[in-house]
């Protein structure tokens, strides 16, 4: 009885792979998250479609992870304590990740602090041109590294900016008072 061995060499995946394959990738999650310190990113340039989204957030830290709630205007101002004012830009990677990159937006009085006021200007920058955002401690602010190279345009995806936003907020809305995230606020569960 002989035993068959296997040439490895042709079972091997060559680097473009998912090319040949003839599926179209679905998007199924968007993050809401910062910009990767290391990576290279792009934002949509605002227009009716695309871009930017002014709202009302909830950030719970407290739980064990970091979760960012959309905030229905009606209730807003019953819990206007808890929430943030944001700038939700739509952002990709040069891995073509889209995420939901989250900056605070002035207070009342027009006040924002160095690092959000830098992050806006950084966002700015990436409509574009590809920017790495990096952190300097010592100024307080962001960094805003420009790509040298030739990088070619974001692939964005075939999708409206609120067919995204329900994506990256799916399970993640405030639309109550009774909402389990505020009744763990109030301590009444």
């Amino acid at each position: 009885m002989s035993i068959k061995t296997l040439e490895l060499e042709k079972f091997r995946l060559n680097q473009n792979f998912n090319s040949n394959i003839g599926v179209k990738k679905q998007l199924t999650t968007v993050p809401v998250r910062k910009p990767n310190k290391s990576a290279f990113n792009r934002v949509k340039e605002s227009n009716d479609e695309f871009g930017a989204y002014e709202c009302f957030v909830l950030e719970t830290k407290d739980t064990g992870s970091d979760e960012t709630y959309l905030v229905v205007p009606e209730i807003a101002e019953e819990i206007m304590h808890e929430l943030t004012a944001k700038r939700l830009y739509l952002a990709i990677d040069k891995q073509n990740n889209i995420f939901i990159w989250p900056v605070k937006l002035p207070d009342e009085s027009g006040k924002l602090d160095h690092w959000n006021e830098s992050a806006h200007v950084g966002a700015a920058y990436a409509t574009k041109q590809w920017v790495r955002i990096s952190a300097n401690k010592s100024l307080g602010a962001y960094d805003i590294l420009t790509a040298t190279g030739n990088l070619k345009d974001p692939d964005w995806p075939d999708l409206s900016f609120e067919e995204i936003l329900n994506i990256a907020f799916k399970g993640k809305i405030i639309d109550s008072t009774e909402h389990p995230v505020l009744k763990r606020l109030r301590g009444e569960i």
